[in-house]
């Protein structure tokens, strides 16, 4: 990551590429973001999560993106590996939340996070943390 406060992302629009329930007949607003916490050789994204494809977008663009995808219909907005931007990104979707976005905001990630993490996203995010104690 940089130090500017960016946010790199390797593409968004309306996707229908995910889970039927996630894109219906409008599509998933889907933001996918560069580079991953995991190295897994598998990974079907490997130009986005490892090689860094895309393109870097201040925090005040990754709003207005958020707000352009629920315009143009979107079910959701789709956050796919938003996990190594989560200092960068909490901000903007509050910010968003706070004018008018309020369509879903799905965390679609590999599902390596802490609780404590995803602690910081309830109310801005789709997240269920389930708890033993």
């Amino acid at each position: 990551m940089d130090s500017k406060g960016l946010i790199r992302i390797a593409w968004f629009g309306l996707h229908f590429g995910e889970e039927p329930p996630l894109v219906g007949d409008k599509g998933a607003g889907t933001i996918f973001f560069s580079g991953c916490n995991l190295r897994c050789v598998f990974c079907q994204n490997w130009q986005i999560s490892q090689e860094n494809m895309g393109k870097d977008w201040s925090q005040e663009e990754f709003k207005k993106i958020m707000m352009d995808l629920q315009k143009k219909g979107a079910l959701n907005i789709d956050l796919v590996s938003p996990t190594i931007w989560v200092e960068r990104i909490r901000q903007p979707i509050s910010e968003a939340k706070k004018e008018g976005l309020v369509i879903p905001v799905v965390w679609n990630s590999n599902a390596y996070e802490s609780k404590d993490m995803l602690k910081k996203f309830e109310g801005l995010v789709a997240v269920k943390i389930a708890t033993s104690d």
